[in-house]
């Protein structure tokens, strides 16, 4: 199955949708907020199709957010998605509190979404008055909602069924390191679940801590959206003279219906009819709100074979059969009806009559007719024991032939065909003495054979 997001993983036999290439993925398939464009409060960014806007309410005591487009920081390799988060574009909300004020930050999207995850860098940390650590505490507002921390970068990343915060009110010597390019000390990172189904989610953000005065944090959404079940890539072989089939029950994998066929088939409704349509690949398209799932099925024709010609080797010391066909299909042949074989070859016959079955593979009919491999016998001894007694050309052959007999001196002792018995050995009455013997074999078509065979008493 090929979706137009980039990749999916197998859960516990849901499969969802990534909208964004992601590598070294576990647990969960992503689509991730890309660019986000806007300006004041009001900033919008997509996943899997999934359109995200930003807004600010019932701000206190001088406290204010603005926003800027930046990359998700660098303590995120350890969290809990991907590595392919790091420099991935994300949002920065600037947090700042102004005389210990709050307000809300709401995220809001234009269709419900399952267990969003919410990537989060750049929180607390030392980014305040003094030594010690503050961060915002960010307080979830939706009822029936709850959080849910899946992974953090250190230890003090804290996160409670409705809050998230970084550890406060911790003592920092001087060092101070570098969060990619931003001086930090000490800032959390982490992946937070929101579990349940929304279409918006509220934090209120306050101070939490004594020493901080506003928190420059980072923003990744991640949407779990699952993908609709259009089966797997099949390949297909219809009989040409075939009945007419829905292609979806042809799809491997149980697809779900309600999709749609490229390029379209003569029915318009998803039936392929092989006297009508082509063979080639057919492409078949599920939507399902937010992501798109495409399988392939390609179509190949096969049919009944066409015998053109039976080459026949006979006369000699390896006879053999080779049968010339046309058609599409993949064919075997058998010379029994019983036992076949992929090759059109057969060799080491025994003279004889033949049943000749040619038939496609695929259950799309077959062909018949007969051969006859001719021979002759180098010796025979006509003492009426009941062995050997008469010589003849061996192999039944329904088409015409005549064979004349010789002594060495090219006297004519005996004219035989396709419907007399053997030569006995006599001329005129008088057997004939233990020797060599010529004869012309003549069918029909022309064909000549000459050859020699010994009379033994």
């Amino acid at each position: 199955m090929k979706k137009t997001c980039l990749n999916s993983i197998k859960i516990y036999k849901s499969i969802f949708c990534i909208c964004v290439l992601i590598t070294n993925t576990t647990f969960f398939s992503q689509g991730l907020s890309g660019t986000w464009t806007g300006s004041g409060t009001n900033w919008t960014s997509t996943a899997c199709a999934v359109e995200i806007n930003t807004s600010v309410s019932n701000l206190q005591n001088g406290a204010s957010v603005s926003f800027t487009p930046t990359n998700m920081g660098c303590n995120m390799p350890n969290t809990f998605s991907s590595s392919a988060i790091v420099n991935h574009v994300a949002l920065a909300p600037f947090l700042d509190y102004g005389n210990y004020g709050k307000g809300v930050l709401t995220f809001t999207f234009s269709s419900p979404v399952t267990n969003p995850i919410l990537h989060l860098d750049r929180l607390g940390g030392g980014y305040g008055f003094g030594p010690h650590s503050n961060s915002a505490l960010l307080t979830l507002l939706n009822s029936g909602l709850t959080l849910t921390k899946l992974s953090e970068n250190g230890s003090h990343l804290e996160v409670t069924l409705n809050t998230i915060t970084r550890t406060p009110d911790q003592l920092f010597g001087s060092t101070t390191s570098s969060d990619c390019g931003e001086p930090t000390v000490g800032s959390a990172a982490g992946s937070i679940r929101i579990n349940g189904t929304l279409t918006s989610v509220s934090f209120e953000f306050e101070l939490n801590g004594a020493d901080g005065f506003a928190d420059a944090i980072v923003v990744i959404w991640e949407l779990p959206n699952e993908m609709p079940n259009a089966g797997l890539d099949t390949t297909y072989i219809f009989c040409k003279d075939g009945v007419p089939e829905d292609l979806l029950s042809l799809l491997e994998g149980n697809p779900i219906g309600g999709g749609n066929w490229s390029p379209p088939l003569s029915s318009g409704n998803g039936i392929f009819n092989p006297q009508i349509d082509s063979a080639g690949v057919y492409t078949y398209t599920l939507n399902s709100g937010n992501c798109t799932a495409q399988s392939n099925l390609t179509v190949l024709f096969s049919e009944k074979p066409i015998i053109t010609n039976v080459v026949v080797t006979d006369f000699s010391e390896n006879n053999s059969i080779e049968i010339q066909v046309i058609g599409i299909g993949n064919y075997e042949y058998s010379l029994d009806g019983v036992n076949f074989q992929s090759s059109n070859f057969f060799n080491n016959l025994a003279p004889g009559a033949y049943t000749i079955v040619v038939k496609d593979i695929n259950g799309c009919g077959l062909a018949t007719t007969e051969a006859y491999i001719l021979n002759y016998p180098l010796f025979f001894t006509p003492n009426n024991d009941g062995y050997n007694d008469f010589w003849n050309i061996m192999g039944y052959n329904k088409t015409s032939y005549t064979v004349y007999i010789y002594d060495r001196y090219g006297k004519l002792l005996k004219i035989l065909n396709n419907k007399t018995g053997g030569w006995d050995g006599k001329y005129n009455g008088r057997n004939m003495p233990s020797t060599d013997y010529w004869f012309k074999f003549v069918d029909v078509n022309n064909r000549v054979i000459d050859g020699h065979f010994s009379l033994k008493r």
